[in-house]
């Protein structure tokens, strides 16, 4: 049920909640299906999830390799004043309550961030606008984390049902899967690129002969060196 947030905790058999938890998570992944950009998947996992939630705004930051810092890099229905505030933070400067995501492999929330302790951070303080209500969940492949899902209610309380913490799960393993088969998918076709060019190089180097060919070398030399300017 993309486009309306799904009413878990309305009164119903286990059977008719499991259905609509069941045709959601099929409903996220078709959508999340259709695309091989990690970007775009990113993004639409935050739809989702906003979506189903019935929240304000959802930001998706991917995790650095190294681990050293993390990168918003898709959001649905961000502020103004958010977009690019914070493009990148440092691993130092993340609320520790928000690595219990990561330790814990669970969501981390507070249905009234400002009267919460665990949520007291300069990072969340730092916010022109500090969000009522926030939901964090780590996203993970084969158990490494690649990314995390922060969702805010920026004025309005919530306090996420069980049932809610259980998709918002199953949503994240979804959203990892596909990104880091879309990871994957790039990477190979960059490889095959290379491939490729290392073949025309051989074959202009075997030729050698012709007055554009040494700047098809130092062009095929470039893309496989990612360099701007190659001379030969």
């Amino acid at each position: 049920m993309t486009g309306a947030r799904l009413q878990l905790d309305e009164p119903r058999t286990d059977a008719e909640r499991r259905l609509e938890e069941s045709r959601a998570l099929l409903s996220t992944a078709r959508s999340l299906g259709t695309t091989l950009a990690p970007e775009e998947i990113a993004r639409r996992a935050a739809r989702e999830i906003a979506r189903l939630l019935g929240a304000d705004t959802a930001l998706y930051f991917d995790v650095a390799e190294d681990r050293s810092h993390v990168t918003a890099i898709a959001g649905y229905h961000v502020p103004e004043w958010l977009k690019g505030l914070y493009p990148r933070v440092e691993a130092a400067d993340i609320s520790p309550v928000l690595m219990e995501a990561v330790s814990d492999h669970r969501a981390v929330w507070s249905a009234d961030v400002a009267c919460d302790p665990r949520f007291d951070h300069p990072w969340l303080a730092a916010f022109p606008v500090v969000p009522r209500s926030l939901l964090h969940h780590a996203i993970e492949n084969r158990g490494r984390v690649i990314g995390g899902l922060f969702v805010c209610w920026w004025h309005t309380a919530h306090e996420p049902t069980p049932a809610e913490l259980e998709l918002v799960a199953a949503l994240s393993q979804q959203a990892g899967l596909a990104i880091e088969g879309a990871r994957l998918h790039r990477r190979a076709e960059e490889r095959a690129d290379k491939l490729r060019t290392l073949a025309e190089l051989t074959r202009l180097i075997m030729s050698a002969s012709g007055p554009g060919v040494f700047d098809a070398i130092a062009h095929a030399a470039g893309r496989l060196l990612d360099a701007t300017l190659v001379h030969v």
